[in-house]
């Protein structure tokens, strides 16, 4: 009866012997991380959200990128199509100066007269259908004072000219060259005025949508 006591015994150890080594086996990994050897798995998990921080960061540049270019796109196309409306009231003058665009103006209003109001009247429209459209230019956030500025600037341009279209539009007053020089000052400044606002904003745009390696480059 001993014998099979002992024998029961033993045989008991010995089922329990894997559970004794499980137990121990995690005692000791436990007891390895509170030494310091879990730090390799710290810092495996901290590259990992570094890496993914980084990409998260590239995407949005790419994004923030695409954006300045599309607006910027936008722009370029929305000044081609009023070239043509801007040429037949002479305010177009590529890379001209306040003079050439006053001397042009000058030219115009004392060879048609009264009658230049007509030709003044594409412009008008030209530059309401441009604010409008640039109302609807999706632009980012940290540019949208520039295209603001902007549609000031058309404003003020469309105010000069209107009053010089009222003016030449007065019948009960005859031609005045001196009287018109001043309205035509008016809006030679405002034209000025707005085609150094919508390059500015453009360019930034532009910039805008380099990378600082390639603007270190410059």
């Amino acid at each position: 009866m001993q014998t099979k006591a002992g024998g029961a015994t033993r045989d008991e150890q010995h089922s329990l012997a894997p559970i004794q080594l499980e137990a121990r086996s995690f005692d000791h990994d436990l007891a390895s991380i509170k030494r310091g050897e879990g730090r390799h798995m710290a810092v495996a998990l901290l590259g990992s959200l570094l890496a993914m921080a980084g990409l998260l960061l590239w995407m949005r540049s790419t994004d923030a990128h695409s954006a300045y270019a599309a607006a910027a796109k936008q722009l370029d196309s929305l000044y081609a199509q009023q070239q043509a409306a801007f040429a037949e009231c002479t305010l177009l003058q590529p890379n001209g100066s306040q003079q050439v665009l006053r001397t042009a103006i000058e030219a115009a209003s004392q060879h048609y007269g009264k009658a230049y109001e007509k030709q003044l009247a594409p412009c008008t429209r030209a530059l309401a259908i441009l604010d409008r459209e640039l109302a609807e230019v999706d632009v980012p956030l940290s540019m949208e004072h520039r295209v603001e500025g902007l549609r000031h600037a058309i404003a003020a341009l469309n105010r000069a000219i209107g009053r010089y279209r009222s003016y030449l539009f007065e019948p009960n007053h005859a031609y005045d060259f001196t009287t018109a020089t001043s309205h035509i000052d008016n809006v030679v400044v405002a034209w000025s005025h707005y085609d150094v606002q919508w390059h500015s904003t453009v360019d930034a745009l532009r910039a805008a949508t380099q990378t600082p390696a390639a603007r270190a480059a410059k």
